[in-house]
């Protein structure tokens, strides 16, 4: 029997809508292993073959979990234009908006959202969740902006640890340049007990030490030292880090530690990683280069955990100090007129070291230009300039612009941070090398961490892998806005 071409068509548009649902399934599969790469791929070969509204908003959901807000915006548009009655797809497009910084269009979603579903619970409480975390923003900005914590009266950093108060002491303010390696490292042990956090009254002296330093120190700070060890993001992985701190040597003046941001955020433990790398800075300000990173900043820290972290151990009145802190952080630093350090990646327009050295960091991060670049810039090994999966403002930049701002500014490498890498590292155009310090990031990526020892020529890169953690290490003060409406 001879089939029609309508009936060949038919009978070919169904086998293609089985293949698709057959990738989907896979897809599924690959999410729920934690396979996020793998997921997209059969998503992208689902849709090749049959187009729905469903492997859109699921590709997008991946891509919400890999930190790619623009790619999912882009499938969650997609998916509704695919059906304009799908909430998943809405909801998505919602929380995309919200990792883009978008905060007004991502309750626009949510509303949507409930008017669809008015009796779910778990659609409502979304929508109240991203209400308060506006207002809270808002109030915050506030409270930030219209005057400096730091200027508060003497007394209000006044360090008065209670009597018989049983847990970790540490030295005062004037004795902590005295600490020994020794005494830093029994200040490591202590933090790894969740019952010796650093008392609040010891806190605030310390942040405003380290303020007071940071303050004076210059946007690109010039570092010049026999070697130093660069750290990539932290994000509250503490553990991780004190292992890496407890096999190396301590950083000195001839060898410096120099972290390039993202020190909070994720992990639960960003205040401890934080109290640290203060201790360090007090205690011989040359030993350490604490650089900003794109979380260092108010509305991420609200949405990703550092917030809600501060709250839960101390109080949010010590949120305003932090985001200070962060604000008096230098961008980016030069080792050894040799390598050029910064958290996000280089300016797509200006190579002019003097640009960056005029920009006025005491604020947030703002959505464009050079600032926004340094911290949110990802290389790219295929387009010269162009935008970023993460988002509108933000950018990619390749060889071409790499070249350029070594050759001008008379410098060797570009050592960034910024992006997961399954090694803990990935090289661009041979010139610049992108670290990630975080093992098994989230506790869900599998991913090894380095850190790279420069001092002259090709940096050397060490490699850790993750460490045994406390079961809730990751995610627990997250305003998971991706979660929910994710089945598949």
């Amino acid at each position: 029997m001879t089939l029609t071409a309508e009936e060949h068509s038919q009978t070919t548009t169904l086998t293609a809508e089985v293949q698709s649902q057959n990738f989907k399934a896979q897809g599924n599969q690959y999410f729920k292993a934690g396979q996020l790469d793998e997921a997209i791929s059969a998503y992208t070969q689902g849709i090749g073959l049959f187009e729905t509204a469903i492997l859109y908003a699921n590709r997008a959901a991946v891509h919400l979990k890999k930190g790619s807000f623009r790619l999912a915006f882009l499938d969650a548009e997609k998916a509704i234009l695919f059906d304009p009655e799908y909430t998943k797809a809405f909801y998505r497009r919602g929380c995309a908006y919200l990792g883009m910084l978008e905060f007004e269009n991502g309750l626009k979603d949510f509303k949507m959202v409930v008017a669809s579903h008015p009796s779910d619970p778990f659609a409502r409480k979304k929508l109240t969740q991203c209400r308060s975390l506006l207002k809270k923003l808002r109030m915050r900005e506030m409270l930030v902006h219209d005057s400096n914590p730091f200027l508060e009266k003497e007394a209000f950093f006044t360090e008065s640890i209670p009597k018989g108060y049983d847990r970790y002491v540490l030295p005062t303010i004037t004795e902590i340049p005295n600490m020994t390696w020794e005494d830093v490292m029994e200040m490591v042990d202590a933090f790894e007990n969740p019952s010796n956090k650093l008392h609040w009254s010891q806190l605030r002296p310390l942040l405003r030490a380290c303020y007071n330093i940071l303050k004076e120190e210059n946007t690109v700070v010039r570092v010049s030292c026999d070697e130093a060890v660069v750290f990539g993001d932290t994000h509250g992985q503490f553990f991780d880090l004190a292992a890496v701190l407890r096999r190396g040597e301590e950083c000195t003046p001839e060898r410096p530690f120099i972290f390039l941001g993202d020190y909070v955020d994720r992990g639960d433990h960003s205040t401890e990683i934080l109290a640290v790398l203060m201790v360090l800075k007090v205690r011989n300000p040359s030993s350490i280069i604490i650089l900003r990173g794109n979380h260092e900043s108010s509305q991420l820290s609200s949405m990703f955990g550092f917030q809600g972290e501060v709250e839960a151990k101390y109080s949010d009145s010590l949120i305003p100090l932090f985001t200070h802190l962060f604000f008096a952080m230098p961008l980016c630093a030069v080792v050894n007129d040799t390598y050029f350090c910064v958290h996000g990646g280089l300016p797509v327009t200006t190579t002019d070291m003097s640009d960056l050295e005029s920009i006025d960091r005491f604020h947030e991060v703002p959505s464009d230009g050079p600032f926004a670049q340094l911290m949110w810039a990802d290389p790219s090994k295929t387009v010269e300039r162009g935008p970023s999966e993460r988002g509108p403002g933000f950018s990619v930049f390749g060889k071409g612009i790499i070249d350029s701002f070594l050759a001008d500014n008379d410098l060797e490498y570009v050592i960034r941070a910024h992006q997961v890498f399954q090694e803990g590292h990935e090289w661009f155009h041979d010139k610049l090398l992108s670290i990630f310090s975080a093992p098994n990031y989230m506790g869900s990526q599998n991913n090894a961490a380095c850190v790279a020892i420069v001092s002259k020529g090709r940096p050397v890169i060490e490699t850790f892998s993750s460490i045994n953690h406390p079961k809730s290490s990751h995610l627990s003060y997250v305003n998971n806005f991706s979660q929910g409406f994710m089945g598949r």
